[in-house]
């Protein structure tokens, strides 16, 4: 049995929403019981091009493409330069704080390099 092979590309029926926003749950024990706080903080957003010129793109190229090795998709293939193309090509919502797609710190660039791979293996299982 032949598998056929699948290049990986931009497709518009594809939507992506990734949720990296902080979430905090507080309880406390009151006189007339339990109170309990949840709060997230985190908008819809996109990444600019000039927080992507920042994404170690080698580094998301192979992360997916050991993401791919473990879902077993032979299959597939994934060009070097797809990650970085798709990245301004595919629909997606990324619900984060601003310092996760504008970093001003070296933790900050460290979670939209995880953003943008989060929304590309998203994208992978989708696709």
């Amino acid at each position: 049995m032949n598998e056929e092979r699948l290049i990986l590309e931009s497709d518009d029926n594809i939507k992506v929403r990734v949720d990296m926003s902080v979430r905090v749950q507080a309880m406390s024990s009151t006189a007339t019981g339990l109170h309990e706080v949840q709060v997230r903080a985190g908008d819809e957003r996109q990444i600019p091009s000039e927080s992507l010129a920042l994404v170690d793109w080698e580094r998301v190229y192979l992360d997916l493409l050991d993401y791919k090795a473990r879902k077993g998709w032979r299959n597939l293939i994934i060009r070097p330069e797809t990650p970085r193309q798709l990245m301004g090509q595919i629909a997606y919502t990324l619900i984060a704080d601003e310092a996760v797609v504008r970093p001003n710190t070296f933790a900050g660039r460290e979670l939209l390099q995880q953003a943008v791979t989060n929304i590309l293996r998203k994208y992978l299982d989708t696709f």
